[in-house]
């Protein structure tokens, strides 16, 4: 399910998506190794509350949704002020970003990164 969320925060188009640089894999390893307890509990119970309610919205789990559907549910709930909803997907748009702008792919391809001596 992670892979779905990374990939509807950087979707694939004419440069690969978040999953096709393995971000959703960057995003568990920097909470399983950078965050206390409780965040990483926060990513655990943010899947679920998010599966839950695109089962309330759509009638199927957020794997199974459309593109556009999980888009939207994920703006719906990043919307929500002062809310756990908004507070787990700002930390995973976050790290998502990170990831794929420090990805190999990005650096290489994109921002063109040169070493300087």
């Amino acid at each position: 399910m992670l892979t779905d969320l990374v990939d509807t925060i950087i979707p694939r188009t004419g440069t690969p998506g978040a999953s096709d640089l393995g971000v959703q894999h960057f995003v568990e390893l920097m909470v399983r190794d950078c965050f206390e307890k409780p965040v990483q509990e926060q990513l655990g119970v943010g899947l679920i509350k998010l599966d839950n309610e695109a089962k309330n919205r759509f009638g199927h789990g957020f794997s199974a949704l459309k593109s556009d559907q999980k888009l939207d549910l994920v703006k719906s709930l990043a919307g929500k002020k002062d809310s756990e909803e908004a507070d787990f997907l700002s930390s995973v748009k976050n790290l998502t970003i990170q990831g794929y702008t420090s990805s190999e792919y990005f650096m290489t391809n994109v921002s063109r990164y040169e070493l300087i001596p």
